[in-house]
Protein backbone atom coordinates (compact mmCIF):
# COMPACT_ATOMS: atom_id res chain seq x y z
CA UNK A 1 0.00 0.00 0.00
CA UNK A 2 3.07 1.96 0.80
CA UNK A 3 4.26 2.15 -2.67
CA UNK A 4 0.59 2.72 -4.01
CA UNK A 5 0.24 5.81 -2.46
CA UNK A 6 4.03 6.87 -3.01
CA UNK A 7 3.32 6.37 -7.00
CA UNK A 8 -0.03 8.41 -6.64
CA UNK A 9 2.02 11.05 -4.76
CA UNK A 10 4.67 11.14 -7.85
CA UNK A 11 1.49 11.49 -10.26
CA UNK A 12 0.32 13.90 -8.92
CA UNK A 13 2.93 16.29 -7.54
CA UNK A 14 4.63 15.97 -11.31
CA UNK A 15 0.85 17.35 -12.49
CA UNK A 16 1.15 20.10 -10.43
CA UNK A 17 4.34 20.94 -12.04
CA UNK A 18 3.85 20.74 -15.30
CA UNK A 19 0.25 22.34 -15.54
CA UNK A 20 1.11 24.19 -18.33
CA UNK A 21 2.15 21.52 -20.51
CA UNK A 22 -0.80 19.80 -19.15
CA UNK A 23 -2.72 22.43 -20.21
CA UNK A 24 -0.75 23.12 -23.75
CA UNK A 25 -1.81 19.17 -24.43
CA UNK A 26 -5.60 19.49 -23.92
CA UNK A 27 -5.83 22.67 -26.01
CA UNK A 28 -4.38 20.46 -28.61
CA UNK A 29 -6.80 17.91 -27.91
CA UNK A 30 -9.36 20.67 -28.12
CA UNK A 31 -8.65 22.02 -31.43
CA UNK A 32 -8.78 18.57 -32.86
CA UNK A 33 -12.35 18.34 -31.19
CA UNK A 34 -13.75 21.89 -32.34
CA UNK A 35 -12.35 21.34 -35.65
CA UNK A 36 -14.28 18.34 -36.30
CA UNK A 37 -17.38 19.57 -34.57
CA UNK A 38 -17.45 22.86 -36.74
CA UNK A 39 -18.24 20.54 -39.74
CA UNK A 40 -21.52 19.43 -37.67
CA UNK A 41 -22.81 23.20 -36.68
CA UNK A 42 -21.58 24.60 -40.55
CA UNK A 43 -23.71 21.86 -41.88
CA UNK A 44 -27.13 22.63 -39.45
CA UNK A 45 -26.39 19.29 -38.08
CA UNK A 46 -26.20 21.15 -34.16
CA UNK A 47 -28.40 17.96 -32.77
CA UNK A 48 -25.77 15.51 -33.79
CA UNK A 49 -22.97 17.85 -31.63
CA UNK A 50 -23.86 16.36 -28.05
CA UNK A 51 -23.09 12.36 -29.35
CA UNK A 52 -20.49 13.31 -31.50
CA UNK A 53 -18.76 15.28 -28.91
CA UNK A 54 -18.58 12.53 -26.14
CA UNK A 55 -17.28 10.29 -28.83
CA UNK A 56 -14.47 12.67 -29.24
CA UNK A 57 -13.50 12.91 -25.90
CA UNK A 58 -13.54 9.59 -25.58
CA UNK A 59 -11.33 9.60 -27.99
CA UNK A 60 -8.65 11.89 -26.21
CA UNK A 61 -9.04 8.83 -23.38
CA UNK A 62 -8.00 6.77 -26.04
CA UNK A 63 -5.23 8.58 -27.71
CA UNK A 64 -3.53 9.75 -24.34
CA UNK A 65 -3.09 6.15 -22.86
CA UNK A 66 -0.34 5.49 -25.34
CA UNK A 67 1.44 8.68 -25.01
CA UNK A 68 1.20 9.34 -21.22
CA UNK A 69 1.24 5.92 -20.30
CA UNK A 70 3.39 3.56 -22.76
CA UNK A 71 5.31 7.00 -23.36
CA UNK A 72 6.73 6.79 -19.62
CA UNK A 73 8.50 3.92 -20.58
CA UNK A 74 11.42 6.08 -22.51
CA UNK A 75 11.14 8.95 -20.35
CA UNK A 76 12.08 6.25 -16.94
CA UNK A 77 14.36 4.15 -19.46
CA UNK A 78 16.66 7.17 -20.18
CA UNK A 79 17.30 8.72 -16.41
CA UNK A 80 17.74 4.88 -15.46
CA UNK A 81 14.84 4.81 -13.55
CA UNK A 82 13.71 1.27 -14.78
CA UNK A 83 15.88 -0.29 -13.07
CA UNK A 84 16.05 1.93 -9.56
CA UNK A 85 12.54 0.68 -9.72
CA UNK A 86 12.78 -2.74 -9.71
CA UNK A 87 15.73 -3.02 -7.68
CA UNK A 88 13.04 -1.35 -4.60
CA UNK A 89 10.81 -3.72 -5.09
CA UNK A 90 8.86 -1.49 -7.20
CA UNK A 91 7.12 -2.64 -10.35
CA UNK A 92 7.66 -0.62 -13.61
CA UNK A 93 4.01 -1.21 -14.31
CA UNK A 94 2.66 -0.05 -11.27
CA UNK A 95 4.32 3.12 -11.97
CA UNK A 96 2.92 3.06 -15.81
CA UNK A 97 -0.19 2.62 -14.24
CA UNK A 98 -0.24 5.83 -12.02
CA UNK A 99 0.07 8.00 -14.86
CA UNK A 100 -3.59 7.10 -15.49
CA UNK A 101 -3.73 10.51 -13.12
CA UNK A 102 -2.65 12.71 -15.64
CA UNK A 103 -4.59 11.10 -18.33
CA UNK A 104 -7.83 11.67 -16.40
CA UNK A 105 -6.87 15.36 -15.81
CA UNK A 106 -5.78 15.95 -19.23
CA UNK A 107 -8.93 14.66 -20.50
CA UNK A 108 -10.88 16.43 -18.25
CA UNK A 109 -9.40 20.20 -18.95
CA UNK A 110 -10.42 19.28 -22.58
CA UNK A 111 -13.88 18.37 -22.21
CA UNK A 112 -14.40 21.66 -20.15
CA UNK A 113 -12.65 23.75 -22.50
CA UNK A 114 -14.46 22.10 -25.15
CA UNK A 115 -18.28 22.65 -23.60
CA UNK A 116 -17.10 26.18 -22.64
CA UNK A 117 -16.36 27.19 -25.81
CA UNK A 118 -19.48 25.71 -27.66
CA UNK A 119 -21.89 27.07 -24.64
CA UNK A 120 -20.03 30.58 -25.44
CA UNK A 121 -21.34 30.16 -28.96
CA UNK A 122 -24.47 29.47 -28.16
CA UNK A 123 -24.55 25.85 -29.26
CA UNK A 124 -26.60 23.77 -26.93
CA UNK A 125 -25.29 20.42 -26.02
CA UNK A 126 -27.50 17.88 -24.25
CA UNK A 127 -26.17 14.56 -22.14
CA UNK A 128 -29.78 12.96 -21.33
CA UNK A 129 -28.18 9.77 -19.47
CA UNK A 130 -25.21 11.02 -17.44
CA UNK A 131 -25.21 7.99 -15.26
CA UNK A 132 -25.00 5.58 -18.57
CA UNK A 133 -22.24 7.85 -19.80
CA UNK A 134 -20.27 7.94 -16.66
CA UNK A 135 -19.88 4.05 -16.26
CA UNK A 136 -19.09 3.66 -19.99
CA UNK A 137 -16.39 6.14 -19.40
CA UNK A 138 -15.26 4.16 -15.96
CA UNK A 139 -15.03 1.07 -18.54
CA UNK A 140 -13.16 2.97 -21.29
CA UNK A 141 -10.39 4.34 -18.83
CA UNK A 142 -9.88 0.44 -17.59
CA UNK A 143 -9.86 -0.39 -21.11
CA UNK A 144 -7.62 2.70 -21.90
CA UNK A 145 -5.10 1.95 -19.07
CA UNK A 146 -4.79 -1.84 -20.13
CA UNK A 147 -3.78 -0.82 -23.83
CA UNK A 148 -1.10 1.75 -22.59
CA UNK A 149 0.53 -0.71 -19.96
CA UNK A 150 0.50 -3.48 -23.33
CA UNK A 151 2.02 -0.69 -25.23
CA UNK A 152 4.62 -0.28 -22.34
CA UNK A 153 5.05 -4.26 -21.98
CA UNK A 154 5.98 -4.07 -26.02
CA UNK A 155 8.37 -1.18 -25.37
CA UNK A 156 10.31 -2.80 -22.34
CA UNK A 157 10.47 -5.82 -24.82
CA UNK A 158 11.75 -4.87 -28.27
CA UNK A 159 13.20 -0.97 -26.91
CA UNK A 160 10.92 0.66 -29.53
CA UNK A 161 8.88 3.45 -27.87
CA UNK A 162 5.38 1.89 -27.42
CA UNK A 163 3.55 4.70 -29.42
CA UNK A 164 5.22 3.71 -32.29
CA UNK A 165 2.63 0.58 -32.21
CA UNK A 166 0.29 2.66 -31.84
CA UNK A 167 -2.41 2.12 -34.23
CA UNK A 168 -5.66 3.12 -32.09
CA UNK A 169 -5.32 6.73 -31.68
CA UNK A 170 -5.87 7.69 -35.28
CA UNK A 171 -7.65 4.55 -36.50
CA UNK A 172 -10.76 5.36 -33.25
CA UNK A 173 -10.60 9.33 -34.39
CA UNK A 174 -12.52 8.80 -37.21
CA UNK A 175 -15.01 6.21 -36.16
CA UNK A 176 -15.63 8.47 -33.64
CA UNK A 177 -17.75 10.24 -35.49
CA UNK A 178 -19.34 7.34 -37.09
CA UNK A 179 -23.70 7.01 -36.65
CA UNK A 180 -24.42 4.38 -34.13
CA UNK A 181 -27.55 2.36 -32.51
CA UNK A 182 -28.20 -0.22 -30.32
CA UNK A 183 -27.87 -3.04 -33.09
CA UNK A 184 -24.55 -2.17 -34.34
CA UNK A 185 -23.37 -1.16 -30.76
CA UNK A 186 -24.19 -4.98 -29.79
CA UNK A 187 -21.92 -6.35 -33.06
CA UNK A 188 -18.91 -4.51 -31.65
CA UNK A 189 -19.57 -4.18 -28.20
CA UNK A 190 -16.57 -6.87 -27.84
CA UNK A 191 -14.12 -4.79 -29.77
CA UNK A 192 -11.36 -3.24 -26.98
CA UNK A 193 -11.77 0.38 -27.03
CA UNK A 194 -14.19 0.98 -29.83
CA UNK A 195 -17.00 -0.91 -27.83
CA UNK A 196 -16.84 1.63 -24.74
CA UNK A 197 -15.84 4.49 -26.83
CA UNK A 198 -19.33 4.25 -29.28
CA UNK A 199 -21.17 3.12 -26.25
CA UNK A 200 -20.67 6.54 -24.46
CA UNK A 201 -21.00 8.48 -27.59
CA UNK A 202 -24.97 6.08 -27.59
CA UNK A 203 -25.14 6.69 -24.01
CA UNK A 204 -25.34 10.36 -24.31
CA UNK A 205 -28.79 10.01 -26.08
CA UNK A 206 -30.14 6.75 -24.72
CA UNK A 207 -30.52 4.46 -21.84
CA UNK A 208 -28.11 1.32 -22.72
CA UNK A 209 -29.73 -1.86 -22.33
CA UNK A 210 -28.77 -3.73 -19.48
CA UNK A 211 -27.42 -6.74 -21.51
CA UNK A 212 -25.15 -4.18 -23.46
CA UNK A 213 -23.81 -2.98 -19.81
CA UNK A 214 -23.27 -6.31 -19.02
CA UNK A 215 -21.41 -7.81 -22.00
CA UNK A 216 -18.65 -4.19 -21.95
CA UNK A 217 -18.16 -5.10 -18.55
CA UNK A 218 -17.27 -8.78 -19.27
CA UNK A 219 -15.29 -7.45 -22.28
CA UNK A 220 -13.40 -4.90 -19.65
CA UNK A 221 -12.83 -7.83 -16.83
CA UNK A 222 -11.83 -10.58 -19.31
CA UNK A 223 -9.13 -8.14 -20.47
CA UNK A 224 -7.44 -7.66 -16.81
CA UNK A 225 -5.85 -11.43 -17.10
CA UNK A 226 -4.30 -10.91 -19.78
CA UNK A 227 -2.61 -7.88 -19.06
CA UNK A 228 -1.67 -9.56 -15.79
CA UNK A 229 0.23 -12.24 -17.82
CA UNK A 230 1.86 -10.04 -20.37
CA UNK A 231 2.78 -7.89 -17.19
CA UNK A 232 4.50 -10.98 -15.08
CA UNK A 233 6.31 -12.78 -18.49
CA UNK A 234 7.74 -9.07 -18.74
CA UNK A 235 9.06 -8.63 -15.27
CA UNK A 236 10.69 -11.74 -15.33
CA UNK A 237 12.70 -11.01 -18.55
CA UNK A 238 13.48 -7.57 -17.13
CA UNK A 239 15.08 -9.35 -14.20
CA UNK A 240 16.68 -11.72 -16.19
CA UNK A 241 18.19 -9.70 -19.51
CA UNK A 242 17.13 -6.15 -18.45
CA UNK A 243 15.60 -3.44 -20.37
CA UNK A 244 15.97 -2.13 -23.77
CA UNK A 245 15.44 1.48 -24.18
CA UNK A 246 16.65 3.47 -27.50
CA UNK A 247 18.06 6.41 -25.63
CA UNK A 248 21.27 8.70 -24.89
CA UNK A 249 23.91 7.45 -23.00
Amino acid sequence: MGRTRAVIWLHAIRARRYLLSMISSSLTDTLWIVTLLLGFVLSGKTQLLAENLLGLIAWTIISNSAWMISGWVDYLGVLGLIEEHEARGTSVFLVLTGRIIPLLLSSGITSTITLIIFRVAGAEIAIHYPIHVLLTLILLVVQSAVYGLLLGALALKTGIPGYMFDIASLAFLGLALMPINEERLSQIIFVPLLGPQLATKLAGQQPLDSHLLFLLFLTTLLQVPILLVVIKKVSRDIQKTGIKIIGEL
